[in-house]
């Protein structure tokens, strides 16, 4: 049986029209545009944070400092490690010399190496004396590590994923841009669009550069004022017959080493003789650079010796660490590590002479 209405004189229930239609259609795709933006908004968020923690984890590979759970200053990363900051990110993650193609030397004990006459770049470049004491080694190279990789992936790009436009310098930076001249370190991401971008004409912050750099005051030490101290706990008079005593530091770089020395325009009076009374059993010196006059040296471990220049040229083939002391006794070799921090005053370098 059929149903009935109950009133027959009331209006037939009507359907939406073509206009309420076309408004509710619109509202829908204005909710559905809404969230389209907030969840591209969202994801353009978490580029850019992930971007600037990677930039964070760039420098932190390359250098940095903290401290230690006993109060001491702990120095890390590639520049601590290979004496120089990387010349591209592929170096730090591949460990291969962008300079030469040629493996880093791996992490581990190194002998340093005192040249008497560097090489036109104040490196070692053959005719050295090796300082193979156990004592006197240093642990540098490379480690590895240093950036941290998902697995399975060989590259390190930002939060866009950007790639470079030339294929030569996508394998050596992975779509970042890097600067460097040694000193200076200079890592940058072109931001969600890839493109060099000016902050004070684009409103857009996701399209804008975000960079990260290391100053040389921030990795380094400058040794042009630094003051060492030589205290002399031999027991004996230490005496020289001729020329001069100098302090040298040797730098470890690549495995090559770099050698400053003390005084190296001779304008401090000549230290020939370090008693053994108090006051007389030590030598103060100010300032040191290597052969091509430069005194910034990176942070980290070093290696402080004694050294014996009879002409009183410094960085001549006379140049010698084993010191001869004239009151008696064969040439000894005088040195001891010393870890320098930028920006940290603790007083003088001191090397104290020992009997081996």
């Amino acid at each position: 049986m059929l149903p009935t209405r109950s009133n027959p004189n009331a209006p037939l229930p009507q359907g939406f029209t073509l206009l309420e239609l076309l408004l509710v259609v619109a509202l829908l795709g204005m909710v559905a545009l809404s969230a389209l933006a907030l969840t591209d908004t969202t994801d353009q968020q978490t580029r850019y944070d992930l971007t600037v923690q990677r930039l964070r984890q760039a420098r932190e590979a390359v250098f940095q400092m903290r401290q230690g759970p006993g109060g001491e200053v702990l120095l890390s990363g590639f520049a601590v490690d290979l004496g120089r900051v990387p010349l591209s990110l592929s170096e730090l993650v591949q460990g291969v010399d962008r300079n030469t193609g040629a493996a880093f030397p791996p992490f581990g004990p190194q002998v340093p190496l005192f040249d008497p006459v560097p090489g036109p770049d104040g490196l070692n470049d053959g005719g050295e004396v090796p300082l193979a004491g156990p004592a006197w080694m240093l642990s540098k190279g490379f480690r590895g590590g240093y950036l941290p990789l998902d697995p399975g992936v060989q590259d390190y790009r930002d939060g866009w994923g950007n790639v470079s436009s030339v294929p030569a310098e996508d394998e050596l930076n992975y779509g970042w841009v890097l600067q460097t001249d040694l000193r200076s370190w200079v890592l940058r991401s072109l931001g969600s669009d890839g493109l060099p971008t000016d902050p004070s004409t684009d409103p857009d912050v996701f399209r804008h550069d975000l960079a990260t750099q290391l100053l040389p005051a921030q990795w380094m030490v400058d040794l042009s004022t630094v003051q060492v101290e030589v205290v002399n706990r031999t027991g004996q008079v230490l005496e020289v017959a001729q020329g001069r005593l100098r302090v040298c530091l040797l730098v470890y770089q690549v495995g090559r080493w770099r050698r400053l020395c003390s005084d190296p325009n001779n304008q401090q009076p000549p230290v020939r003789r370090i008693g053994t009374d108090p006051g007389d059993d030590r030598w103060r010196v100010w300032g040191m650079q290597d052969s091509q006059g430069q005194s910034l040296v990176p942070a980290g471990e070093h290696l402080l010796v004694l050294c014996e220049d009879p002409d009183q040229v410094p960085f001549s083939s006379d140049d010698t660490p084993q010191v001869l002391n004239q009151q008696g006794g064969s040439p000894q070799v005088y040195a001891t590590r010393v870890v320098l921090v930028p920006g940290v005053v603790s007083g003088p370098l001191v090397l104290e002479l020992r009997v081996p």
